[in-house]
């Protein structure tokens, strides 16, 4: 223990000493190792941090899935659920079922009054779905199975934040009644802060569904099991697979061809593309750590060099080669954990910096923040940073040459040529990391300028939109649905500064959908093969209010849209292309579903296909219909406005409460707000890759420039000697120069094969660009060569420049 504390403090004060060198050293580390501890603390969060529930590994996502396509995550019908809980109890635990939901709020004031309706995002789960789960209530209990039933009081539990911001954590709201969607509903429980997977949901409430009435082909419901213990998840999908196929016998119409399939939750909540990019992110960032740990390992190399008298007269004195390797290592690892103690501050200053960049609230289950597991995963790193910077130069400074090292002058010997060709070696490798780093961080870039300027089709410059939910105590019908939506757009299309006003179910760009199954007539249908679209139940001006071509043929009339027995619809470029080539479409006739007496919907226009979903998705199958052939509950109203569309959002308001005082609004936003939230994902990936390649060509011009201005000053005497016998300031910054340049094209050379293979995996993530770009490659190439040349450059200049005096006298 005394041998290591003396090692320790002989390093400090030697480190004390050469001031420059441990701050470069230092500050390289704490770059490489900080973003390191970044990244690591977001794939943590993601990929690693067990997910808060009982048992993790046996919770499952199930879904429909279809033999062509794999696992789609498509929704399940109540009736699917039953049939999959009732015949899979020999590998399930238990099967629930949840869906999403707006709620209209209110609550009973002090003086007896209902106060104003407040809507909230909820969720109905089936009542064994968190007691499956071994979620907790924070207070009060979980709901009963005879709750879970039609006609069953209502109750609900809170989520812990609205609990917070609402009542500040009172006990005594447990057994208070409130009225939500106008009936009366006791509070029973409290749910945990952070417990699951529902990101934006604040109240639950029993699903309650009824098989009677529920129809098979209604699909709303996402499904999770718990697996039995020993059995697989393969074992689960042929169970899965047994019942979707006697579905299939059952109801042909709905089933016919499609499966039941199971995932791993994890999978399940993580978009396999958020995981692809932060393991290349985890390998991009290993690169920088390697660039950085070359240049220390450079700059010990050189260190090294003006330290051989001194390894060799405690050689000479005795000392054992592997107590010198010790002492050196001391060294390095001190470097390293220094790096490490400021690489964890730049890791909590970077994850504040990614998170404020996250415009949306994380998922409840994932954490990125710098805890004891980042804490440790840096410790880790930096001492194993420590040993691979410091091995090498150790190993070769424990061998000095005694008989040149302590000879007055002595210098230009063979290993002074092996240390050279090291720290050569290691340009050549930084130069290589730093341009595969580069171009990946250029064509992600990229990706996200195509999105960012990629025209969707429509404006969202002038428009400013709401959803609201219709729900069943006022409105128990499509009639009385109708007749709203009919009178608030007669009210804002009559209100100063609206240009155009529109209602639909989803909103383009907000990643929503709503698809089913389609048929044309005349055409047969394959089972498991029918074609699927993209439902929109839109009003009369819907294409005008986005700025959008006005349909080949015409638009609906407003006669059309509060007609439930309008018989007529739209369609995208894509379905014409696809099932009337080279044909007239208009007139033709499709249904919404597979069965014998689906009705028919005639073809009164054609619009262009447009990104409905995000941008970057690939076209899709889109159907316009009337409001009223399928009379939503939740719809968006959507105003296109003279001037500024945010400034529009009072007029909105009383517009709607003129029609409704009652009515909550929910997500008041202007559609700029919503388009730029569509490709925020890509835009924090493209700035974080910019970030790491930015670090990347910072050090890696350290690394040539140190490498060129060292081997400048240990030729400075011949430099002197050339100049003393009439070389010119050409001749000399040749010299030089051409050494860094081939060190660079060395490095780009090795780098292009590696950017070649390595960016093969981002192609699945790019967008507008293909993942061997050639202007990318030469680029990116030209930079780095520029910035070799400049590294070498100026060193070169500087020696020329000496007296050829003051040259010839240097040692």
């Amino acid at each position: 223990m005394t041998s290591i504390t003396r090692d320790l403090r002989y390093a400090a004060r030697t480190l004390l000493k050469d001031k420059t060198f441990t701050l470069i050293a230092v500050f390289c580390l704490a770059l490489g190792i900080g973003i390191n501890s970044t990244i690591y603390s977001a794939m943590h969060g993601m990929l690693v941090r067990p997910l808060p529930y009982r048992d993790p590994g046996a919770v499952v996502a199930i879904g429909e899935s279809y033999p062509k396509e794999g696992w789609t995550d498509s929704e399940l019908s109540f009736l699917d659920y039953l049939d999959i809980r009732e015949q899979t109890k020999d590998v399930f635990d238990d099967v629930a079922v949840y869906s999403d939901r707006f709620l209209n709020y209110e609550e009973m004031t002090a003086d007896g009054d209902l106060s104003d309706a407040e809507g909230i995002e909820a969720a109905t789960v089936t009542a064994n779905m968190f007691p499956m789960l071994g979620i907790k209530p924070v207070l009060g209990r979980h709901f009963r199975e005879e709750e879970d039933r039609p006609g069953a009081p209502r109750v609900a539990m809170l989520g812990y934040e609205l609990w917070r911001s609402r009542y500040g954590l009172d006990s005594s709201v447990i057994g208070r009644t409130v009225r939500m969607n106008g009936q009366p509903t006791e509070i029973v429980g409290i749910m945990p802060a952070r417990f699951g997977w529902f990101d934006e949901e604040d109240l639950f409430v029993p699903l309650a569904a009824d098989r009677a009435t529920e129809p098979r082909g209604s699909h709303y419901l996402e499904g999770v099991a718990r697996l039995k213990k020993g059995v697989s998840s393969e074992r689960a999908n042929e169970a899965l697979a047994a019942v979707a196929a006697r579905v299939g016998e059952v109801a042909p119409a709905d089933h016919a061809g499609h499966g039941f399939g199971a995932i791993p939750i994890r999978q399940h909540l993580l978009p396999g593309e958020v995981k692809l990019v932060v393991s290349v992110m985890m390998g991009a960032v290993m690169f920088v750590l390697l660039i950085a740990c070359a240049n220390v390992a450079n700059l010990l190399l050189a260190r090294a060099t003006a330290r051989q008298k001194e390894i060799a007269i405690r050689t000479a004195l005795g000392a054992k080669r592997g107590r010198i390797i010790r002492q050196l290592l001391t060294e390095s690892v001190l470097i390293g954990a220094i790096g490490g103690g400021l690489g964890v501050l730049f890791a909590v200053w970077g994850t504040d910096v990614i998170m404020s960049q996250i415009p949306e609230e994380l998922p409840n289950w994932m954490e990125i923040k710098v805890d004891g597991g980042v804490v440790i995963f840096t410790a880790i790193i930096a001492v194993v940073t420590g040993l691979v910077f410091g091995l090498v130069p150790a190993l070769e400074s424990s061998r000095p040459n005694l008989n040149e090292t302590l000879k007055d002058g002595g210098r230009g010997t063979s290993v002074g040529g092996r240390r050279g060709r090291m720290r050569s070696g290691l340009v050549v490798l930084e130069t290589a990391l730093a341009l595969v780093l580069l171009i990946g961080a250029t064509l992600m870039m990229r990706s996200f300028l195509y999105l960012r300027n990629l025209e969707p089709g429509f404006d969202t410059k002038t428009q400013v939109t709401t959803r609201l939910y219709l729900s069943n105590d006022r409105y128990p019908d499509g009639a009385s649905r109708i007749a709203f939506f009919r009178g608030a757009l007669e009210r804002l299309a009559n209100t100063p500064g609206a240009e155009a006003v529109a209602a639909t179910n989803y909103l383009p760009l907000s990643g929503n959908n709503s698809s089913s199954s389609f048929r044309i007539e005349g055409q047969p249908v394959v089972p498991g093969q029918s074609p699927h679209a993209s439902w929109r139940p839109i009003s009369r001006d819907y294409f005008r209010t986005f700025g959008m071509r006005e349909p080949r043929g015409r638009t609906f009339t407003d006669a059309e849209v509060f007609d439930s027995t309008a018989r007529v619809v739209i369609i995208n470029q894509a379905i014409a292309d696809r099932f009337w080539p080279n044909q007239e479409p208009l007139g033709r006739r499709l249904s919404t579903g597979l069965a014998d007496n689906a009705e028919w919907l005639t073809v009164v226009g054609v619009v262009p296909t447009v990104n409905l979903r995000d941008l970057g998705t690939a076209e899709e199958n889109q159907i316009y219909i009337p409001y009223a052939y399928s009379p939503w509950r939740t719809m968006s109203l959507v105003v296109r406005v003279r001037g500024d569309a945010a400034a529009f959002t009072p007029s909105l308001r009383r517009a709607v409460a003129e029609v409704d005082p009652t009515l909550p609004l929910f997500e008041v936003q202007t559609m700029t707000a919503l388009a730029r939230l569509s490709y925020w994902d890509k835009r924090l990936y493209g700035l974080m890759f910019a970030s790491f390649a930015v670090i990347a060509l910072l050090l890696a011009a350290i690394g040539v420039y140190g490498v060129m201005s060292y081997a400048v000053s240990q030729r400075t005497h011949e430099i002197g000697v050339r100049v003393a016998l009439g070389a010119q300031l050409r001749d000399v910054l040749s010299l030089v120069v051409r050494r860094g340049v081939i060190l660079t094209v060395v490095g780009l050379a090795i780098g292009l094969v590696g950017a070649f293979a390595l960016t093969r995996v981002l192609a699945g993530v790019l967008f507008g660009v293909s993942a061997t770009d050639p202007t990318s490659y030469v680029g990116i190439s030209l930079v780095l060569l520029t910035v070799g040349l400049v590294a070498s450059y100026v060193p070169a200049r500087r020696a020329a420049r000496v007296e050829p005096a003051v040259a010839l006298r240097y040692e």
